[in-house]
């Protein structure tokens, strides 16, 4: 998945967390690398009322990274632990745990880092590591890192000059907000709403593709697209464009998701055209005929059709394919259908009725087509009904 323009995401970050109570969780290391040693982050967070949210995001660029946490509307105040997980290749090799609490109408930023010596020191549940040993999880003080166990998460307060800061002063916001990390997603511990911001919007992939049906009558243009929702929130994605580009890279559209179309958290919407058998019934109609070929790519837009939010191309033989993110699949039969992983290790055996991945999710998102997804022989079509995953 391509990740969204820098300056709107963090413009609409600003607006959404200016009046509102946020955790700002900032990952950075400065003696592991990404994604050699770490390409994968899971946030868990658990307050003292029994909230909780779990979410994990592949990781390809350096440091640092950097989720949001919003408490949902009328939440009371109180503490939060926070654990963060560095994975690679799907096992978890480092791991730091901080505690740290919301400031009403500003949000807090919250600095963990990884070291070297913590790679492979995994502790029990709420336990931090530092100096390479466990220890007790900590709060660190409000803009001081704590000199004791927890040395190397800092809890930088509700302020930080420079990096955001969206507490209200004189009864405006602070206009210099920003996100100084790569990812800037956003996460709302129990939000009704649907969100629309372009966070939320940014975790929506496309989980599933089958260019054509099975072998049959209408098999040229039996097909589906499926998406799938990454984050903890529900997401809106009404006015979003599914369009198709041919091998030679000429788009059009197939649909333009219908106005108030949601997806629940790791939830999924189908799609699918006319002609389409399967016994899964689609959430949206795409209405077209014989739209995909053997070779293309279907692209998932913002409504100006120009801001993509991701692609998959796929392939048969040597053919070029212009639009795909990365390199586009490899797949021997249009009949056949590709599905995005539920994690890097995940194989078309595990993702398959009976594999321990087949209800994990399809949450593997790297940026690369051929990284990201594997071929099936039998198509496996989830909608809104469907049960969420994980």
């Amino acid at each position: 998945m391509r990740a969204l323009p820098f300056a709107i995401l963090a413009l609409l970050l600003a607006a959404c967390t200016a009046d509102r109570t946020a955790i700002l969780v900032e990952v950075t290391s400065a003696d592991l690398n990404a994604p050699e040693d770490v390409d994968e982050l899971r946030f868990e967070a658990v307050s003292e009322h029994g909230g909780r949210i779990d979410s994990r995001h592949a990781i390809q660029e350096t440091w640092p990274h950097s989720l949001t946490i919003v408490p949902p509307e009328n939440e009371r105040m109180g503490s939060l632990t926070i654990t963060v997980t560095g994975l690679k290749a799907g096992e978890p090799v480092v791991r730091r745990v901080v505690g740290t609490s919301f400031q009403r109408d500003a949000t807090r930023r919250v600095i963990v880092t990884f070291t070297r010596d913590c790679l492979g020191v995994i502790c029990e549940e709420g336990v931090d590591c530092t100096a390479g040993r466990c220890a007790g999880g900590g709060e660190a003080d409000a803009g001081m890192p704590d000199a004791g166990s927890d040395a190397g998460v800092t809890d930088a307060g509700d302020v930080d000059a420079g990096t955001i800061d969206a507490s209200v002063d004189d009864g405006g916001v602070d206009g210099g907000a920003t996100d100084a990390g790569h990812d800037g997603g956003s996460i709302d511990a129990g939000m009704a709403v649907p969100c629309t911001s372009a966070a939320c919007i940014g975790l929506v992939v496309i989980s599933e593709v089958s260019p054509q049906g099975p072998p049959g009558a209408n098999a040229g243009s039996d097909e589906l697209v499926e998406l799938y929702n990454r984050s903890e929130m529900p997401v809106d994605v009404g006015g979003l464009v599914v369009r198709y580009a041919s091998a030679s890279g000429s788009v059009s559209d197939r649909i333009v998701i219908p106005t108030g179309t949601v997806i629940l958290p790791h939830g999924y919407l189908l799609m699918a055209s006319a002609n389409y058998t399967g016994t899964v019934a689609p959430d949206v109609t795409m209405r077209w005929g014989q739209g995909l070929a053997t070779s293309g790519s279907i692209l998932l837009t913002l409504a100006d059709r120009a801001t993509r939010i991701d692609a998959l191309g796929w392939r048969t033989g040597t053919t070029a394919v212009t639009e795909a993110e990365g390199a586009a699949v490899t797949i021997t039969s249009a009949t056949l259908s590709i599905e995005r992983r539920a994690r890097g290790t995940s194989t078309t055996e595990s993702m398959s009725a009976g594999g321990e991945d087949e209800l994990a999710g399809n949450g593997y998102d790297t940026g690369d087509n051929t990284s990201d997804f594997v071929v099936r022989t039998v198509r496996d079509p989830q909608n809104a009904a469907s049960p969420r995953e994980p």
